[in-house]
């Protein structure tokens, strides 16, 4: 039998009323799609000389039409995989 995870993730409705289901099931699975080597390219600049002053991030996603085809076809895959029967 395997053991069960007593942690609840914040999905406990009694500790995080925004999950508030009353039947909540006690397993359970995610499926994620993320893109490991997206071809769009974002930057990481200096916002000045100042080493405390937070660094200008522009990530630039999905900006790449490849990564948005394949995350389109990794859901599409998710999708299936999760209405596969067990």
């Amino acid at each position: 039998d395997v053991k069960q995870d007593k942690r609840n993730y914040g999905y406990d409705p009694e500790v995080n009323p925004r999950f508030g289901l009353k039947n909540f099931p006690d397993r359970g699975v995610n499926i994620v799609a993320s893109l490991v080597r997206p071809y769009s390219k974002g930057f990481v600049k200096l916002r000045s000389s100042n080493p405390f002053d937070h660094p200008i991030i522009d990530p630039h996603y999905l900006e790449d039409e490849r990564d948005v085809e394949m995350l389109k076809y990794a859901y599409k895959k998710c999708r299936e995989i999760s209405q596969a029967p067990s």
